[in-house]
C-alpha cells in the first residue's frame, strides 16, 4: 500500500562522455543505503546529445538496470551534491537521504570503478544510440519510462544496499566522438511502501 506521507525528489544528472568511452562500464549509480526508509523510483529518463562527430557511424546503446547486493560504492567519479533544498519537490520536505547516500557520476573514459553489487540480468531501460560522422546537431536521442500504478506499472521500490546503474556505451566510443549522457531520475522516499 502507498505511503501517503513521502517527499519527493527529482534530477537531471549529466555526465560528459569522453573520445575513446571504454565500452560496458557503468557511468552512472544510484544507491539506496538507508535501514529505515526505501526510495521508489516513479519515473527514469536517458538521453543522449552527441557534441563531436565519429570518424564513422557507431552504433552503440546505454542500459539501465537494478543493483542489488550493493554493500560497496564505486569510489570513483564525481558525487552531485543533493543536499539542502536540492532535488526537492516541496521546500518544506526534508533534505532527500540521496544526500548521505551514494550518487556517482562517471568522469573518467574508464567509467565508474569498484563497487560490489550484482546487476539484473535483464535492463529496465535501454537507450540505443548512433553516433553520426558528420557534425552533430541538436537532436536528443531519449527513451524514458514512467512507473504509474495508474497504468499497471508497479514502481521500482529500493531497500537497502539496492540501486540502479547505467551501463554503456555498448561498443568503444572512436577517438573523436563525444557526447553528453543525461540521466533523468523522479523518487519519493518514504518509510514503507
Amino acid at each position: 500500500m502507498p505511503q501517503l506521507h513521502q517527499q519527493s525528489f527529482g534530477s537531471r544528472f549529466n555526465i560528459g562522455l569522453l573520445a575513446s568511452q571504454v565500452a560496458g562500464r557503468a557511468v552512472f549509480m544510484f544507491r539506496w543505503r538507508a535501514s529505515d526508509m526505501v526510495a521508489i523510483i516513479r519515473s527514469l529518463r536517458l538521453g543522449f546529445l552527441q557534441s563531436a562527430a565519429a570518424a564513422a557511424l557507431v552504433n552503440t546503446r546505454f542500459d539501465a538496470y537494478i543493483a542489488r547486493g550493493y554493500t560497496v560504492a564505486e569510489t570513483v567519479g564525481t558525487a552531485p551534491t543533493l543536499g539542502l533544498n536540492q532535488a526537492k519537490r516541496r521546500t518544506t520536505a526534508s533534505p532527500s537521504r540521496m544526500a548521505t547516500n551514494d550518487v556517482r557520476l562517471s568522469n573518467a573514459i574508464t567509467g565508474l570503478t569498484g563497487g560490489t553489487k550484482t546487476l539484473d540480468a535483464s535492463p529496465i531501460l535501454s537507450l540505443p544510440v548512433n553516433l553520426l560522422a558528420t557534425t552533430p546537431n541538436a537532436n536528443v536521442q531519449s527513451e524514458g519510462k514512467v512507473f504509474s500504478e495508474s497504468d499497471g506499472l508497479h514502481p521500482i521500490v529500493l531497500a537497502q544496499n539496492e540501486g540502479l546503474v547505467v551501463v554503456g556505451p555498448s561498443t568503444v566510443f572512436d577517438a573523436s566522438a563525444a557526447g553528453l549522457l543525461m540521466v533523468d531520475v523522479d523518487w519519493s522516499e518514504t518509510a514503507s511502501y
